[in-house]
């Protein structure tokens, strides 16, 4: 019997992308129309899927399965403690570590509304990757976590809004990934377009217990096994030190385009070697900087100032970003990504690399006429809040833009892009969740 179906969406960077690892400063992030699902199916005894693990719980006990279309060799199981009725990983395996996590820590939250244990099958299917099967850059762990937490609370009854979500899911991928600023966590739980200033991680290491785990590179397994041991439900009613998710309103007029190079990277070793003690000053000017040209990007995708103003930010925080591969000698701008980054800026538009870099995607942005604007609406928030009253922008142009006078630019961006093996992507704005 099906007892949950959830999605998640994946996500893009607009900007801040390096500068939001440190606690406290300010990216831009999208939701996009692409998907992790999530079904839960209640089972009777999953055992039989190993029996390995009769040797951890014992015989004839209820475990949770999760398995994966993409991995469909390889399942993970989670055990309930008899003791503490929480999950714990009774059969571990890398690839499925993040959707383990998100179990455990989703499960652990409901027990505090209900005497209700409940033993499922997880089936997580994902349109994050190209049709051959390649990494697109879309945030897939992040996704998988938010889905996971999803059908874990629907499938116990338990209705949670926008940002319990995102703390959970957060708790979840802090743990399996130990860096990062939960960018995409954000984007994938509230959907839409989100300004957000990442949480003090050292304050959640702490909180979580996971800090020595994390200082010692504890293998991911250890850390696993630390999330059965916390008290998630007061981690996540607490405020979480400099968080700040909010709903950006973006302008009809504004819209933006998708260019993926073919090559994935990884976000996980980018950041890492970008948050090596490097000329701290030099370093400390960055992250002023990014944080100035997000503030103004933020504005202007609200209330446009015309496409003069658009390029001039967007090509500050390539600048930025091109300055900081410099300086910390990463590869953030492979010559492919110049590539199809130029092509777009030759036609009039802003243009710059998209997340970590090293691959994956970027992102071109135009402003197709005068902006539509409702400047009596209300479209400020407060820290932690996920409201999305009035939001309007890009989710019906996000690659699909009307303006006839931008078309003959575009046809030409996307044939030069297309020689230099770019693949224009297809993605508008996800829903946005509520909160």
């Amino acid at each position: 019997m099906q007892l949950a179906s959830s999605s998640a969406p994946g996500k893009l960077y607009l900007a801040g992308e390096y500068a939001v690892v440190h606690a406290g400063n300010p990216s831009l992030v999208i939701a996009v129309d692409r998907y992790v699902h999530v079904r839960a199916d209640s089972v009777d005894n999953v055992n039989d899927v190993n029996n390995d693990c009769n040797k951890t719980v014992g015989a004839g006990a209820k475990q949770w399965r999760i398995i994966s279309e993409q991995f469909p060799d390889t399942v993970a199981l989670c055990g309930r403690s008899t003791t503490t009725r929480r999950l714990f990983p009774t059969v571990y395996t890398d690839a499925l570590s993040f959707a383990q996590a998100a179990a455990m820590v989703a499960d652990t939250y409901a027990q505090h509304y209900t005497q209700q244990t409940i033993t499922a099958a997880l089936t997580i299917a994902s349109r994050l990757q190209s049709d051959d099967g390649r990494k697109l850059g879309l945030g897939s762990s992040a996704a998988v976590c938010v889905a996971v937490v999803r059908a874990v609370l629907q499938a116990y009854g338990i209705t949670a809004d926008a940002l319990v979500v995102y703390k959970l899911a957060a708790l979840a991928h802090f743990a399996m990934q130990g860096n990062g600023s939960l960018g995409d966590i954000a984007a994938s739980s509230m959907g839409g377009v989100v300004y957000y200033r990442s949480c003090d991680r050292t304050w959640l290491a702490r909180a979580t217990g996971l800090q020595s785990l994390l200082d010692s590179h504890a293998p991911a397994q250890q850390r696993l096994e630390q999330l059965a041991t916390i008290d998630v439900y007061a981690i996540v009613q607490q405020a979480w030190p400099l968080l700040v998710i909010e709903p950006v309103r973006v302008d009809p007029t504004v819209h933006i385009i998708v260019g993926w190079t073919g090559s994935p990277a990884s976000t996980k070793d980018l950041v890492a070697r970008a948050a090596r003690p490097v000329e701290p000053a030099a370093y400390q000017a960055f992250l002023e900087q990014s944080a100035q040209s997000v503030d103004a990007l933020r504005a202007e995708l609200e209330h446009p100032q015309g496409a003069g103003a658009l390029q001039d930010i967007v090509a500050q925080l390539r600048s930025q970003l091109l300055e900081l591969a410099q300086l910390r000698d990463v590869p953030i701008e492979t010559p492919t990504l110049a590539a199809g980054i130029n092509a777009a800026c030759a036609q009039g538009m802003a243009a710059k690399s998209s997340g970590a870099g090293g691959g994956d995607c970027f992102i071109a942005l135009y402003n197709s006429g005068n902006a539509n604007r409702t400047d009596n609406a209300d479209s400020s928030g407060k820290a932690e809040s996920t409201s999305s009253a009035g939001y309007v922008g890009v989710s019906d142009s996000l690659g699909k833009p009307e303006a006839q006078e931008n078309s003959r630019s575009l046809e030409q961006v996307y044939a030069m892009w297309k020689a230099q093996g770019i693949v224009p992507l297809d993605l508008h704005v996800s829903e946005v969740y509520d909160a």
